[in-house]
C-alpha cells in the first residue's frame, strides 16, 4: 500500500512539472499583450445574471453603469520673474490656475515680492535668492517690493 502511495505521489509531481511551464506562461508577457485593453474614458461594464447561490449584491457590482475615469489636469510650467533695481520683469503676468511663479532677485540690492492682499510675501531676498508661489484661485494680484515700493507687478490668474 506504501508502495503505491509513492508511485501515485511520484506520477503526481511529474505531472504537475510537465504543467508548470504551461502556466508560467500563460502569466508572461504574451499573455499580458492579449488582455484587452481598457476603454478610454469609461470604466466597462458588464452583464450579470445571478446563478444559484449567489447573491443580489453581486449582481449589482457586476451590472453598475459606466463610471468616468478621473483624469489629472497638467500642471502648467512655471514660469519666472526677474526682480531688478528697476522693477519686475515681465511686470504683467496672465496665467492659468496651478501655475507655479518664481520670483529671481537679478537686482543688486534685497528685494521683497508682497502681496498687497497678504497673500504672499518672500521676505527680504538677497541677491541670487529665489521665491515661489503657486496660484490656484483666479483672481487678480497686485505685489510691489517692500523695500522700493515704486516696484510694482501684476498676476492675473485665469
Amino acid at each position: 500500500m506504501a508502495a503505491l502511495r509513492g508511485v501515485v505521489v511520484r506520477k503526481l509531481a511529474l505531472a504537475l512539472l510537465a504543467l508548470s511551464p504551461l502556466a508560467i506562461a500563460s502569466c508572461g508577457p504574451a499573455a499580458a499583450a492579449a488582455q484587452p485593453t481598457p476603454t478610454r474614458g469609461i470604466v466597462a461594464s458588464a452583464t450579470f445574471t445571478p446563478g444559484p447561490g449567489e447573491t443580489a449584491v453581486a449582481a449589482a457590482i457586476a451590472t453598475a453603469t459606466p463610471v468616468p475615469r478621473v483624469t489629472a489636469t497638467p500642471t502648467p510650467p512655471p514660469v519666472r520673474v526677474s526682480v531688478t533695481d528697476g522693477g519686475f520683469s515681465p511686470n504683467t503676468l496672465v496665467v492659468p490656475r496651478g501655475t507655479f511663479v518664481v520670483w529671481s532677485n537679478d537686482g543688486a540690492a534685497h528685494h521683497t515680492v508682497t502681496d498687497e492682499g497678504y497673500l504672499f510675501d518672500s521676505g527680504s531676498l538677497a541677491v541670487g535668492q529665489l521665491f515661489t508661489f503657486t496660484f490656484i484661485q483666479p483672481g487678480t494680484y497686485h505685489y510691489h517690493c517692500g523695500w522700493f515700493p515704486n516696484l510694482r507687478g501684476t498676476v492675473i490668474v485665469q
